[in-house]
């Protein structure tokens, strides 16, 4: 997959998602015995997330720093990554303030905001933190002393930071014998199946902006090019009837297919014999939107409808803005994979 330097949008209307990530060998489940215990963080930031920078991590005790927990009258349970270069804090608690224990947790907002009205959940660290995220949560298991603290603990964990942030995926292990990999790829049968994930930098002003709408709030399609063109119309409707619209075209002559397609520019106002692009937003269009884009995956039905999809792409456009994207469509292509491409990397003006 190509990717830009700065911004990203997904688009991703697909199965759900699976996905064996790497863990670091000191907390891999192979390397365990029986009785031994772990203390580790795990983190999986998708690309967007602002709190985990898009990057795969892990924190074991004593190699990383130290893990401090500890529980409130309100029976929040708040872990603490101390003695680090990084610095995390992890905050978990049940609706209606009372103490935790196992069970699966949804609907989570910011602690403390969510005030005991649903479960609260706060992960933060090196300088972020989210005014207001949503998420779920899982508590594998949790044991208290006679002192009422907590001794033995282990959950996971999914945070969308703001309204429409891109998931961060993670798992805490306190004192706990349950392997991270066994259980961490529970949390993925809740991924949502359709989903826009959207993020621009305007180059002006340095500030970028994201995006994030589930099939449960907006209505997805793709059919066939307007105007005669040979590639396919992305639509998506937003609960609020805004539109977002994306169009993909062929050169003149050839036949819409798995390829890189360089020399993107307007569609239909392109020259014809170049591919063709176009972003329509529910605030508006481009006058100069101009970029490329690949196909990575195409299959169609008997009666030719487009039964799945893979695509990215890379846009600039006249505001000093940049865009990349992905679009999946009954595909296991995950949006950030490293799949070979013969798109080259982007600098734009200014960025390094």
């Amino acid at each position: 997959m190509f990717k830009l330097t700065i911004s990203t949008i997904a688009i991703l209307l697909c199965s759900p998602c699976s996905a064996t990530f790497p863990v670091d060998p000191r907390i891999e489940t192979s390397v365990w015995e029986e009785e031994d215990r772990v203390t580790a963080l795990y983190l999986i930031s998708s690309k967007g997330d602002y709190i985990g920078a898009g990057v795969t991590k892990s924190y074991v005790e004593g190699q990383d720093g130290k893990f401090v927990i500890s529980t409130n009258p309100q029976g929040a349970v708040t872990i603490r990554l101390t003695e680090s270069k990084e610095y995390w804090t992890l905050i978990f608690s049940a609706t209606g303030n009372q103490n935790l224990t196992p069970g699966i947790y949804k609907n989570a907002t910011r602690y403390p905001f969510n005030r005991g009205e649903s479960p609260g959940l706060c992960f933060s660290g090196n300088g972020r933190g989210c005014n207001t995220l949503t998420g779920e949560f899982e508590i594998l298991e949790i044991e208290y002393d006679a002192e009422g603290k907590v001794n033995i603990f282990a959950a996971n964990f999914i945070q969308n930071c703001g309204v429409n942030g891109t998931p961060l995926f993670g798992s805490i292990r306190i004192n706990s014998e349950i392997p991270i990999e066994d259980r961490f790829s529970e949390i993925f049968d809740n991924f949502p199946e359709t989903f826009l994930n959207l993020r621009w930098l305007d180059f002006k002003t340095i500030t970028a902006q994201t995006f994030f709408l589930t099939a449960d709030s907006s209505k997805f399609s793709i059919k066939n090019l307007p105007y005669g063109g040979e590639g396919i119309e992305v639509i998506i409707e937003n609960e609020d009837g805004g539109l977002w619209v994306l169009d993909f075209a062929a050169p003149f002559g050839e036949q819409f297919g798995q390829r890189v397609y360089p020399d993107a520019y307007r569609y239909p106002f392109h020259n014809s014999f170049f591919a063709g692009i176009d972003i329509l937003t529910p605030q508006g269009g481009f006058t100069q939107p101009d970029g490329q884009f690949e196909v990575l995956k195409l299959t169609r039905g008997e009666q030719g409808e487009i039964t799945s999809l893979a695509l990215d792409f890379a846009v600039t456009n006249e505001n000093e803005e940049a865009i990349e994207g992905a679009i999946r469509y009954n595909s296991k292509i995950p949006f950030d994979s490293e799949i070979p491409s013969e798109i080259p990397f982007i600098i734009y003006p200014g960025m390094q």
